[in-house]
């Protein structure tokens, strides 16, 4: 009887999950959830080199850190009731055990943090913001388990390299020193990469296709503690699909096999438009053009391909056929009368 109950108990709170949790999956390119199943998620082209994090990133992050170290500006962490007035970044890296530059600096790449870092970019990419696309936080991001804790954000800057020293490190210095080393919208990021709690790090620069009127690469920073797993992701640059879960309204384009991507396919609206009545350019897929481009053999208007030129020849065809049937009736009647 009591195993029944166990059961009995067991189905109802199974059947008490919502159906997109239950039924949640992870993207097949970064294997990070996704808060919904396959069916829900959308398709993007993207460009990324998922070694750059590994490279290019923690270099970076250990130089603007070596800085930093020297610099030891005013840093009260985010834990405003443990750091007073006036703590520097050295003595909060002393609180966790850090008592010189080079252990301050020994910072390594995770890698789920890493494949989180392209997910979180190439969503970035589309919806800049600290929230997925289906309006949940970015720590529902998680990989194998792990989640992040902090994250960073960018649009357009030309490198990674870049982005950690400048956009968010050293630019963001000023504002740190104004607000007594305290958090803010203009000294997050900087307060994110100096962060004596954290030394793994994932990082991504991510170019998505095809998104008209967005800035582009999206950059994505995620740590967190302890480290999960030793980061051995192979260089090189690649073009793959990210996905994304689709917007209210929106059509998904379920997971796309296949090809290399090269563009973003455009998932097909709710309401699709009626088809164009214009005739296909004979030995091109593509839809014929309004106007014919210089030295194109396959392009050009309706009238090369037998439409206006031929339709008076038709007309005139037709009239001289309905002549010729009006006379032969004519002539069958008088045949039948005599």
């Amino acid at each position: 009887m009591k195993n029944k109950t166990l059961i009995a108990l067991t189905l109802s709170a199974s059947m008490l999950l919502p159906a997109h949790i239950a039924q949640a999956a992870v993207a097949p390119t970064t294997n990070v959830e996704m808060n919904a199943e396959t069916s829900e998620f959308v398709a993007m082209s993207a460009t990324f080199d998922p070694s750059l994090g590994r490279t290019e990133g923690i270099a970076a992050l250990k130089e603007l850190r070596s800085k930093m170290w020297d610099l030891n500006p005013i840093y009260r962490h985010y834990y405003l009731d443990k750091f007073p007035e006036g703590t520097r970044l050295q003595d909060v890296a002393r609180q966790y055990g850090i008592t010189s530059k080079a252990q301050y600096t020994n910072v390594k790449s995770d890698e789920n943090l890493t494949w989180i870092a392209v997910q979180r970019a190439g969503e970035a990419g589309y919806k800049f913001a600290h929230t997925r696309i289906d309006g949940s936080s970015y720590r529902t991001a998680t990989r194998d388990g792990h989640k992040p804790q902090l994250e960073s954000l960018a649009l357009g800057q030309p490198t990674l390299r870049e982005t950690i020293l400048k956009a968010w490190g050293e630019k963001e210095l000023d504002a740190l020193k104004k607000t007594g080393g305290t958090f803010s919208g203009d000294s997050g990021h900087l307060m994110h990469m100096l962060n004596p709690e954290h030394s793994t790090y994932g990082f991504a620069r991510v170019h998505v296709h095809g998104l008209k009127n967005k800035i582009s690469p999206s950059y994505a920073a995620i740590s967190s503690s302890p480290a999960t797993k030793p980061d051995r992701i192979p260089a090189g640059e690649r073009t793959e699909w990210i996905y994304r879960t689709k917007e209210k309204g929106e059509s998904a384009t379920g997971i796309i096999g296949g090809s290399t991507p090269k563009e973003t396919p455009a998932p097909k609206p709710q309401n699709p438009p009626r088809p164009s009545k214009k005739p296909e350019v004979p030995g091109n897929n593509n839809t014929q053009p309004d106007k014919k481009p210089d030295n194109d053999p396959n392009s050009g208007s309706a009238a090369d391909f037998g439409g206006e030129n031929n339709t008076v020849g038709i007309i005139v065809g037709v009239i001289v056929a309905v002549i010729g049937l009006i006379g032969a009736l004519a002539k069958f009647a008088m045949d039948f009368r005599l």
